[in-house]
């Protein structure tokens, strides 16, 4: 048995083929990868100090053998942040809304 590596989310065909008796035999099976899932950790409230904050989440998922692990940034998600701002767009003491999408093999987003 062979593995695969490098397969993205997706619908990918192998192909595999092996002689038996002098004649070459092929099959063909589509293979279809779903997405993992993530989870975002909550986030404790901090104290104003006249400069934006941006806290990062802790963010997990489950790897394909279903073991838990950290994900990395840019690799298995983007995060993005909300601020509360005034008319001259400085930051206030407020509510930060923080947007974590998947990528790569991670799907979703969590607000």
């Amino acid at each position: 048995m062979s593995t695969i590596k490098g397969i993205k989310v997706g619908t990918t065909t192998i192909t595999a083929s092996y002689t038996e008796g002098g004649v070459t035999k092929t099959a063909t099976s589509n293979l279809t990868v779903t997405a993992l899932t993530f989870t975002v950790g909550n986030l404790g409230n901090v104290v104003y100090s006249g400069s934006a904050i941006k806290q990062v989440p802790l963010i997990q998922g489950k790897n394909v053998n279903g073991a838990t692990v950290t994900l990395s940034e840019s690799t298995d998600y983007t995060i993005s942040w909300s601020s509360s701002t005034d008319s001259t767009s400085c930051i206030i003491p407020g509510t930060v809304t923080v947007t974590v999408t998947g990528k790569g093999n991670y799907t979703g987003t969590k607000t």
